[in-house]
C-alpha cells in the first residue's frame, strides 16, 4: 500500500509527511496499515525492537517500569512521530514498555527495512534525529515537570498534549490520567472536576472534551508551551500558536 494512502478519514503521520518522494518510494512498498487496539503492547522492555509503528491516529504511551513493579509514563506518541525510532540508533532492546492508550490507525514497517533506506539516505537519517532528539526533549520535560510542579497544571499540560494528538474529544478514565500523571485517583477527580466547573473541560464518563483551550494552556505550567515549541522548531513545523 503507498505509505501516502490514508486510512479511511483518519490523518497521515506528520513523519511521513517531512519525508522526501524518494525515500517514500523506497519505503512504501514495506508499510502495512495497522489497527491500533486499547491496551495493546508494541513494545515489551529488554526485547528486541524489531518494527517501528507510525501512528496516523489514536495514542501510544511510553511506559517506564520501575523495578517495585510500578509503571511511570514517560512520554506519548501520536501522529506527530513514531513509536521505536531509537532502534535505529543503536537502541537495538527496548527501554520502555510502549501500550495503546487510545485506538486509531497506523503503518508498521519492519526495522530492518526503514534502516537500509536510513543508512543510504542523509535526508531520512537527518529526519530521524530530528525526531529522535524531539522525543528526548518530551521525556526529559516529563520527568521534570512531574518532579517539581503542582498536579493542576500538570493534569492541564498532559491534557493539551493530548488535544494536539488525537483532537480536542477522546477517551479517558480517571484510572488511566492518575498513573500519566503520577497522582491518586480521588486527586484526579478533584483536579478534573474543577476545570469542569471553570468550563476548561466536558466530562462524561469515559471521555473528555477541550471547551477552552486558551484557558486550560493558562492553567498549565510552562512546561507545555516548552515542548511544544521547541519539538515544533526541531520538526520544521511552522504554526500559531
Amino acid at each position: 500500500m503507498p505509505a501516502r494512502q490514508r486510512p479511511p478519514g483518519k490523518a497521515l503521520n506528520r513523519f511521513f509527511a517531512a519525508m522526501s518522494g524518494e525515500d517514500l518510494a523506497a519505503l512504501e512498498h514495506e508499510l502495512v496499515p495497522i489497527e491500533l487496539a486499547f491496551g495493546e503492547t508494541m513494545l515489551i522492555p529488554r526485547t528486541p525492537i524489531d518494527d517501528l509503528i507510525f501512528p496516523a491516529s489514536g495514542l501510544v504511551s511510553l511506559m517506564l517500569e520501575l523495578p517495585d513493579g510500578k509503571r511511570v509514563e514517560v512520554g506519548i506518541v501520536g501522529s506527530e512521530t513514531a513509536v521505536g525510532l531509537t532502534a535505529l540508533l543503536g537502541e537495538t532492546r527496548a527501554s520502555v514498555r510502549a501500550v495503546v492508550q487510545i485506538p486509531g490507525h497506523a503503518y508498521r514497517i519492519p526495522v530492518a527495512a526503514f534502516a537500509a533506506q536510513y543508512e543510504v539516505s542523509k535526508g531520512l537519517r537527518e529526519l530521524v534525529h530530528r525526531h529522535a532528539a524531539a522525543a528526548l526533549l518530551h521525556v526529559s520535560i516529563n520527568a521534570a515537570c512531574n518532579a517539581v510542579h503542582p498536579v493542576e497544571p500538570r493534569a492541564a499540560r498532559w491534557l493539551l498534549a493530548v488535544q494536539d494528538r488525537v483532537g480536542e474529544t477522546f477517551p479517558l478514565t480517571q484510572e488511566y490520567m492518575s498513573a500519566m500523571i503520577a497522582a491518586r485517583r480521588p486527586v484526579v477527580n478533584s483536579v478534573l472536576s474543577g476545570f469542569k466547573a471553570a468550563g476548561l473541560i466536558r466530562h462524561a464518563r469515559g471521555w473528555i472534551a477541550i471547551a477552552d483551550r486558551g484557558g486550560l494552556e493558562a492553567a498549565a505550567c510552562v512546561c507545555y508551551r516548552t515542548d511544544r515549541e521547541r519539538r515544533d522548531e526541531l520538526l520544521g513545523v511552522h504554526a500559531d500558536r
